[in-house]
């Protein structure tokens, strides 16, 4: 038997071995950071779950504030008995207008009756 091959062979199995056990303890602290990584996006995620839940907890009541079906029915029929009462306004601004304008036409000529009166 050859003992520089049976050698050589023996120093790369101890090569191997020692890089196997290189890998290992690389895979090894690669996890344990992980795990560190892992609680560490945990805490920041409880975090950030926690803001959004108050946020959601908020609009939630905004929401509920809101007005429902029912209010709106009834605002709306409201909005339309306003509308109706300026509807009559207007109507009467109208009749006091074509009143006013009648009056504005007497005392026109009322007052050019006076006014010829005192120039001749």
């Amino acid at each position: 038997m050859n003992w520089e091959a049976a050698k050589f062979l023996l120093e790369l199995v101890a090569l191997a071995g020692a890089f196997l056990a290189w890998f290992y303890a690389w895979q090894a602290q690669r996890a344990k950071a992980s795990r560190e990584d892992v609680d560490k996006l945990r805490d920041d995620h409880g975090t950030r779950l926690t803001a959004h839940g108050e946020r959601i907890t908020k609009l939630e009541g905004r929401v509920d504030a809101l007005p429902d079906d029912s209010d709106i029915e009834r605002l709306h029929a409201r909005v339309s008995n306003v509308k109706d009462a300026v509807g009559e306004v207007g109507k009467t601004v109208s009749a006091l207008a074509e009143s006013v304008s009648g009056l504005k036409r007497s005392v026109d000529r009322l007052n050019d009756f006076h006014m010829k009166g005192r120039t001749e």
